[in-house]
């Protein structure tokens, strides 16, 4: 399983993915985490979600990406391309661990500090929508309602429109091909994170 992490903890789909897995305890499960600036008590997090459903959990690795929960600061470009540079050989050492059956749980439970601030969080993170506009650049491409997670788009009288569903993955925001999705004012001008390695034009 791969997954992301929000706020030293993991998203609520993620998080729904892994209760319904219950009674699957014939598998052997391995998970990636990324994250942007500090995982937190992530690590710990998903182990205890595996093992409160039984669930035989093998090994739990993090990987460090750009930031991309940038409504409030720019990730320069540069730091961007130099992060990314060191992720093949990352993944391949993985990679190998989970073939040699590798297993790794990690006892200790260095951040629990986090579980407090994710669980706070992730009771918000519904309304985050709240925040978002959209500028007369839109051209009702349809795009953001097709790859949002969780359906929390939709387009009704010619215009993009946000429910309460929402899980923050600001998804919307950095892949709208006219960023014409903004958190606020302040963010027209701010760079859009978009993995530079993925060619983003085969989803639409």
């Amino acid at each position: 399983m791969i997954s992301p992490i929000y706020s030293f903890g993991l998203p609520i789909p993620v998080k729904n993915f892994i209760n319904d897995l219950e009674g699957f305890a014939d598998k052997k499960y391995y998970c990636l985490l990324h994250y942007g600036g500090f995982a937190g008590n992530a690590v710990h997090f998903t182990q205890q979600l595996f093992l409160k459903n039984n669930l035989p959990i093998q090994a739990v690795y993090k990987m460090k990406m750009p930031e991309n929960f940038t409504i409030f600061a720019t990730v320069p470009k540069f730091y961007i391309k130099k992060l990314l540079n060191k992720k093949e050989n990352q993944v391949r050492k993985i990679a190998e661990q989970i073939q040699n059956n590798h297993r790794c749980v990690k006892n200790k439970n260095l951040f629990a500090f986090a579980d407090k601030i994710h669980n706070e969080n992730s009771l918000k993170w519904n309304k985050f929508a709240e925040g978002f506009i959209v500028s007369e650049n839109c051209d009702r491409c349809g795009y953001c309602e097709r790859i949002c997670p969780t359906k929390n788009i939709t387009i009704k009288e010619g215009a993009p429109q946000f429910g309460n569903n929402c899980v923050a993955c600001l998804g919307c925001y950095h892949r709208c091909p006219l960023k014409a999705i903004n958190y606020g004012e302040k963010t027209i001008n701010r760079i859009r994170y978009k993995n530079p390695n993925v060619d983003f034009s085969k989803m639409k």
